[in-house]
């Protein structure tokens, strides 16, 4: 429900057609994994709404067996400097940092006109 409504409010704000995936179960997940998948689903958002002057808006939330997929992707501006960070920057860092924190790996994949693609993997805990 979280995600849903963050990425609603999202797509609002900027005014982008939302294509979002949801399962309508998940197996059960530790404060802090489910802690992680919302603040990475945040921070992803808001980057897009920040950055990406995007139209297209897709998030896509997946569980198999106790793997968690979250995949945020946008049709935005991307940029060929997405893997380092901007001085005063620290929302990548950070996201990366959650995920490895949470035993979770995270990737994101930009191509400048294309768009981004962020996806984390988790390991239900």
């Amino acid at each position: 429900l979280a995600i849903k409504k963050l990425s609603q409010t999202a797509a609002e704000r900027s005014q982008l057609e939302l294509d979002l995936i949801l399962p309508e179960k998940l197996p059960p997940l530790s404060p802090d994994t489910e802690q992680c998948i919302y603040r990475v689903t945040q921070e992803a958002l808001e980057n897009v709404v920040k950055h990406a002057n995007a139209h297209y808006l897709s998030v896509t939330l997946a569980a198999k067996d106790s793997q968690i997929t979250l995949v945020v992707q946008d049709d935005g501006q991307g940029s060929e400097q997405i893997q380092t960070e901007k001085a005063g920057h620290f929302g990548l860092a950070g996201m990366r940092e959650r995920a490895d924190l949470a035993g979770g790996r995270l990737a994101i994949q930009s191509v400048p006109g294309q768009g981004t693609r962020l996806q984390l993997e988790i390991i239900a805990a």
